[in-house]
């Protein structure tokens, strides 16, 4: 027995002193060039090297940093990540590894997993910004895994509800809220602060295009406003206004080699619709309020018969001409200013037409039968002496004519 109690303290007391050994060696810096096997918590609280491998059946925590090394200080060896073909279930947050089914790294955010990089590219942190690492082949999209067509990034409404972009601009923001540029940085497209709408070029709709409130239509006076429909419909009540400022050349119809231009204003009933010149409110269906010209105006009749080029009146004047008894004779009315050989004339009598010789018992003295524009403001008048004698007349006509 005595043997016994010997030899259990001797083999007791060199296992303590063996524990106590090795707490006291990891206590400081320690080196350890063979495999360590406990069944308890290792702890090490100075600096350790461990030139094998080490592995822990449960968890490995480490407070502080963790750094890896090959064998030189120099070049760090890469970390492996344990590989699962599927999500392993009952993680905890910040949970991350290597899916050898899909091949990506994932990562446990406390409620699901999802993508931190993949094996073929991805995401990369160059300088400030955050790109992928292959601009031209790498391609995100958000709602769908198809891009369209060649687009960098392609977002796709998942649902009927679904809105697949908006932009929240800032409180009292003045920077622009939208714009797209070109390769120079200059804005092709954009929307302001306020919600207007710009574009450097040219704006082309395939459908009907709808504006609230007043519209403006080129900056400058060589701007042209080009409208290829062939009707131009209004829908209200409409007044069409050009400022005082600009009136000058306000409307005109270019004339064409291959079509007649034609301006035209109907009513959908009677009464046809009425142009007013010089009036706002015209009583007839053409009313000049001022002087007016023409140089053709078809008055009745066609296009042949009922031509009215011109119209003039006034008076010329008859110097005195002896004619014979019951004769007819012509006479010069000069000083018909106006009247050319192109013209139609009329021609009235005044109290001015006398006898210069006038017998006691005549009753009337001259008949006109027929008058004509023989030259420049000059009509020829034909007079017919009714009385028995020889008598001289002259005196002032009235004319009108037309051509």
């Amino acid at each position: 027995m005595k043997l016994i109690f010997k030899n259990t303290f001797s083999v007791a007391l060199s296992v303590v002193l063996s524990f106590a050994f090795v707490a006291l060696a990891v206590s400081a810096a320690t080196t350890i060039s063979t495999s360590i096997s406990t069944g308890g918590t290792l702890s090490v609280s100075g600096i350790s090297s461990f030139s094998g491998s080490v592995q822990a059946s449960s968890t490995l925590v480490a407070t502080g940093a963790t750094t890896l090394y090959g064998t030189t200080t120099v070049m760090a060896q890469p970390l492996v990540l344990g590989l699962m073909a599927t999500n392993p279930n009952g993680q905890t947050e910040g949970t991350i590894f290597y899916d050898s089914t899909s091949k990506i790294i994932k990562l446990y955010d406390g409620a699901s997993w999802f993508t931190v990089a993949t094996s073929t590219g991805g995401a990369v942190l160059s300088g400030s910004r955050i790109q992928f690492s292959d601009l031209s082949t790498n391609f995100v999209t958000f709602g769908t895994t198809t891009p369209q067509g060649a687009s960098v990034v392609t977002l796709e409404a998942t649902s009927t509800l679904a809105i697949p972009l908006t932009l929240v601009a800032y409180d009292a923001a003045t920077a622009n809220t939208f714009q797209i540029r070109d390769s120079s940085s200059a804005n092709l497209i954009y929307v302001n602060s306020a919600g207007a709408l710009f574009g450097s070029s040219t704006a082309q709709f395939t459908g009907v295009v709808t504006t609230y409130g007043s519209d403006v239509f080129g900056d400058a006076t060589g701007d042209t406003l080009t409208i290829n429909g062939g009707t131009v419909a209004m829908g209200n009540i409409a007044t069409t206004t050009v400022p005082t400022t600009a009136v000058h050349n306000i409307w005109s119809i270019a004339t064409s080699t291959t079509g007649t231009p034609i301006f035209s204003v109907s009513g959908i009933s009677s009464p046809n619709g009425r142009v007013g010149i010089g009036t706002v409110a015209p009583a007839t269906t053409l009313e000049v309020i001022g002087t007016a010209s023409s140089t053709n105006l078809i008055v009745g009749g066609d296009s042949t018969n009922g031509n009215l080029a011109g119209m003039i009146f006034g008076t010329c004047n008859i110097v005195t001409k002896t004619i014979a008894a019951t004769s007819t004779a012509g006479v010069a009315c000069t000083s018909a200013t106006g009247i050319t050989t192109s013209y139609t004339v009329f021609v009235q009598a005044t109290s001015s037409l006398t006898a210069h010789l006038k017998p006691a018992n005549a009753t009337s003295e001259f008949v006109i039968t027929g008058a004509s524009s023989t030259a420049v403001n000059t009509i020829g008048v034909q007079i017919f002496n009714q009385i028995g004698e020889a008598t001289s007349t002259y005196g002032t006509l009235n004319f009108w004519a037309v051509r």
